[in-house]
């Protein structure tokens, strides 16, 4: 089964953002992690999502860290960097440490992430 997951410390953004995403995309499977350690026991216990958002103000091990880790585990697992910092710095540090996408928090747009989704959904 085909799946995504959101990675972010703050439990009511998750919740929101789960509950809009579902609006549009009932069918996909969308689970949470409020850590970078949760999120890697997640993927660890299943096939691996196709797509991850990473907060990049996470407890222990931050968004780039984990972000890291999941492309050099899962290549093939596109990953997108979200945060409430948008400058080119955390812009530029997220592409570097290997994401797919950058996405500043007070700009997104859920249609757009939605397109954004099911076109990697699609490809699945």
């Amino acid at each position: 089964m085909e799946w995504l997951l959101i990675v972010d410390d703050n439990e009511m953004f998750r919740k929101l953002f789960r509950s809009s995403l579902k609006q549009h995309l009932g069918k996909i499977d969308i689970r949470e992690a409020g850590s970078a350690e949760n999120a890697l026991t997640t993927i660890s216990n299943t096939p691996p999502p196709f797509l991850i958002f990473v907060d990049i103000q996470l407890p222990q091990e931050n968004g780039l860290q984990l972000t890291r880790k999941i492309k050099h585990l899962y290549p093939e697992t596109t990953v997108v960097v979200s945060t409430t910092f948008d400058s080119n710095e955390y812009r530029n540090a997220a592409y570097r440490a290997g994401a797919d996408y950058f996405v500043s928090k007070s700009a997104m747009e859920i249609k757009e992430l939605v397109k954004l989704i099911r076109s990697h959904f699609d490809q699945q």
